[in-house]
C-alpha cells in the first residue's frame, strides 16, 4: 500500500466532493451506479461513503482490505473496484431471517469482481456468541491472510460498540503498519 497521512485522507474526500459539500456522483461503474441510485431512491441519500471507499482503494492501492459486516457487498465492490490488484476480504453472518437477499447481493459483487473473497461467517467468537448455528470465520480469515497485514480495515458489523470494539480487538494485531 502506498504511504499516506491524515493529510492524503483528506485530500481524497476533499476531491470528492463540489461547492456547497454535496458528494460528485455517480461513481462511473455501471454495477456500483446501479446499487447507489437504489440505495438514493429507498433512503433518500447518497451515502458519500461509498465514494470514499473507493477512491482511498484507487489512491492508496492497498494489497488486503478486510470488511465487517459486508451486507449486499456494494462497499467490497467499491474498493475492489478501486484497486484490482488487491484483495478486498467480506466477513457477514447472513443468517438472520430474510437475509437471504442480502446474501445473493453479495453473491452478485463477489461475481462481479473476482478480488473479493466473502467468508460467511460471524467475525469473532463474541458475535458468533450472538448468533447460534454460525461459524466464527476468524481462522480462515488468518489462514487467507498468510502472514500479510490488512492495510485496510473497515469495521461495519453491529453498529454498536461492544462488537466493534470485539472486531477491532481481534483484527487489530493484523493489521499492517501503517495501516488504516
Amino acid at each position: 500500500m502506498k504511504d499516506f497521512s491524515i493529510d492524503t485522507i483528506k485530500s481524497i474526500c476533499t476531491r470528492l466532493t463540489v461547492h456547497g459539500g454535496q458528494q460528485r456522483n455517480p461513481i462511473g461503474i455501471p454495477f456500483i451506479d446501479q446499487r447507489l441510485d437504489e440505495y438514493q431512491a429507498k433512503w433518500n441519500g447518497a451515502h458519500a461513503y461509498y465514494n470514499v471507499l473507493h477512491a482511498i482503494c484507487a489512491e492508496l492501492k492497498p494489497n488486503v482490505v478486510l470488511e465487517v459486516g459486508g451486507w449486499t457487498g456494494t462497499s467490497a465492490a467499491c474498493m475492489a473496484a478501486g484497486n484490482p490488484q488487491g484483495t478486498v476480504l467480506t466477513i457477514d453472518h447472513h443468517s438472520d431471517p430474510g437475509d437471504e437477499i442480502n446474501k445473493a447481493r453479495m453473491l452478485e459483487a463477489v461475481a462481479e469482481y473476482p478480488n473479493i473473497m466473502y467468508f460467511q461467517g460471524c467475525s469473532t467468537e463474541k458475535v458468533t456468541k450472538e448468533k447460534p448455528g454460525t461459524k466464527c470465520v476468524y481462522e480462515d480469515v488468518v489462514k487467507f491472510l498468510d502472514g500479510r497485514g490488512i492495510d485496510i480495515f473497515f469495521c461495519d458489523g453491529w453498529h454498536f460498540s461492544q462488537m466493534a470494539q470485539a472486531d477491532f480487538d481481534t483484527y487489530f494485531p493484523h493489521l499492517a503498519r501503517p495501516g488504516l
